[in-house]
């Protein structure tokens, strides 16, 4: 089927709030789609987390202390919404419920690069049971010793990613997703600076 899409700008659309904060950087590096809701903005001001409409318009915020605000992950927990967030100043990673309840965190797992390494999460990605998976997490430490580590669904550390088990050592593993289209889910791992798109079946 041919489908033409057409693409336009809409530059007053979904704006965060004009604070002090928000002047600082601003930047949004996280963005999700919330079914029947609208868009929720993970941006590094004060407040972090923003809620729009569908037609872009501001409705709510939390989230004081998210000024490295970095990866947002849309998944469903316990049968409602939730959203996975890392914070790069903080280097906190947490699952909260859409009105900024924690509900779990998960800490810097144990690794030999960590004895002089910094650790700097930016991303997660979840292999959801409701998609079939066992409800690993993924997280990326992409602005610290660049790995990619693996939690079980209880939030156990399982194993360390480095990139040489592929296509090689990863360098700001920055981004991850589940891609489920195939015929088996396969992790995707965005190495930008190797500028390669690394896959793990």
């Amino acid at each position: 089927m041919d489908m033409h899409l057409e693409a336009r700008i809409e530059p007053h659309w979904a704006r965060i709030p004009d604070l002090p904060s928000s002047r600082v950087s601003g930047r949004t590096h996280g963005v999700a789609w919330l079914p029947g809701e609208g868009l929720v903005v993970f941006a590094q001001a004060a407040p972090a987390v923003h809620f729009f409409d569908a037609r872009g318009q501001w409705q709510r915020a939390w989230g004081e202390r998210f000024c490295g605000a970095h990866g947002l992950t849309l998944v469903e927990e316990g049968g409602k919404s939730a959203l996975w967030l890392t914070d790069q100043y903080s280097c906190e990673v947490g699952c909260y419920d859409l009105s900024g309840r924690l509900m779990r965190s998960l800490e810097r797992p144990e690794h030999p690069l960590y004895t002089e390494g910094a650790y700097v999460p930016t991303w997660v990605a979840v292999h959801e049971k409701r998609h079939g998976g066992d409800g690993a997490v993924w997280v990326a430490d992409g602005y610290g010793s660049s790995l990619v580590h693996q939690f079980d669904a209880d939030g156990r550390a399982r194993r360390t990613l480095t990139g040489e088990e592929g296509a090689g050592r990863f360098q700001c593993p920055h981004a991850l997703a589940i891609d489920l289209r195939g015929p088996e889910p396969e992790l995707l791992i965005a190495d930008r600076g190797n500028h390669r798109v690394q896959v793990y079946g």
